[in-house]
């Protein structure tokens, strides 16, 4: 599992058979990140450290498994600004450029800066 992980991403784990018995996962950090014991899967929630456990219980031929932690550092996604057409490298004083600016709501603004 990558560390750090970005917000918004599910990972699906796979721990080992062992005993056959199944491993149980718990997050430690619930509002971090989240683990669903049906699929094996986590998904991180939030920006922070967060922290999950494995446990396997043993059975006639193997004894439990000493529970695993693993932490991980969840980031926030990185973005960035581009202009397409690109902005010029060099503006005359007092001219203009007009861009317009796509909103994460689907609504579009436009926006004139004006070069002194």
């Amino acid at each position: 599992m990558p560390d750090p992980s970005v917000v918004g991403t599910v990972f699906t784990l796979s721990p080992n058979a062992g005993s056959s018995n199944p491993v149980v996962l718990q997050s430690l950090t619930p509002a971090v990140w989240a683990v669903d014991t049906d699929t094996s899967s986590v998904s991180f929630l939030a920006e922070g450290t967060c922290s999950f456990t494995g446990d396997r219980a043993g059975n006639g031929n193997y004894e439990p498994a000493p529970q695993l932690v693993v932490t991980v550092t969840v980031t926030k996604q990185p973005q960035s600004i581009t202009f397409d057409p690109a902005l010029p490298s060099e503006a005359l004083p007092n001219s203009c450029i007009q861009l317009t600016l796509p909103l994460a709501d689907g609504t579009v603004r436009t926006a004139l800066f004006k070069f002194k």
